[in-house]
């Protein structure tokens, strides 16, 4: 069978210190061997402890105002199994939301359709599936901060689906290469697959994920695995 090969670069920082201060509510962060920590007027008044956290301040919706993002990861079974962090830092400090992206590593994203930048997670209940090429896949959900609160906005960014499943669809016609598709090849490509019909019901796309579903997966439990897969959609 052809592979495709694929390059996953990770950085993990296990040591980030760094400070910030708003001068109209004079406060100030830093991350130190893995503790946030935020001072007001000097005084401590918030800490959390992450295990590994890559944090980062960055300017989500284009207001000229940081936010302060922090992506945490577990070693699960030589796997790493991720959760964002999003705070605010404008006028008070504070988390707006935490992400369980599972196996998948959270990332940035934009969108023709919508302003500013997006966050990407994983769904932790794809993570049960087979790997294809040694990597796990999920369908995406993709994350807006708005005025200090974090949306969900699937339903937003037909686009960034469309686009993912092309590159999922190109990676398992290249695995099943000239090989007759049975419900065996079925088994060992069923978390590409699975992330493929996730994207699609995300999109609005309903007819097309049952078409794909019919197309790629050949056992006869399909009814079972529609139903199944129709639950773990946000």
């Amino acid at each position: 069978m052809k592979h495709k090969v694929f390059f996953l670069f990770l950085f993990l920082f296990s040591f980030i210190s760094f400070a910030q201060t708003d001068t109209s509510s004079q406060y100030s962060f830093w991350m130190k061997e893995r503790i946030l920590s935020v001072f007001l007027d000097d005084n401590l008044i918030y800490q959390k402890s992450f295990l590994r956290p890559d944090g980062y301040t960055i300017d989500l919706d284009e207001d000229n105002n940081n936010e302060f993002v922090v992506i945490d990861s577990i070693s699960s079974r030589s796997e790493f199994y991720y959760t964002l962090y999003i705070f605010n830092t404008l006028d008070s400090f504070y988390l707006c939301d935490s992400i369980n992206s599972g196996y998948t590593k959270p990332f940035e994203s934009a969108s023709l359709d919508v302003e500013g930048i997006l966050f990407a997670a994983g769904n932790p209940a794809y993570d049960k599936f087979s790997k294809l090429n040694d990597l796990n896949f999920s369908t995406l959900n993709f994350w807006k901060f708005v005025e200090g609160n974090v949306f969900l906005i699937n339903s937003e960014v037909y686009d960034l689906y469309i686009d993912r499943n092309n590159d999922i669809i190109e990676m398992i016609s290249n695995y099943i290469g000239t090989e007759k598709l049975d419900c065996e090849i079925s088994k060992e490509i069923l978390g590409a697959v699975a992330a493929v019909f996730g994207n699609y019901l995300s999109a609005g796309e309903d007819a097309l994920a049952i078409k794909f579903l019919k197309e790629y997966y050949t056992c006869e439990d399909i009814d079972a695995l529609a139903n199944e897969l129709k639950k773990m959609v946000m």
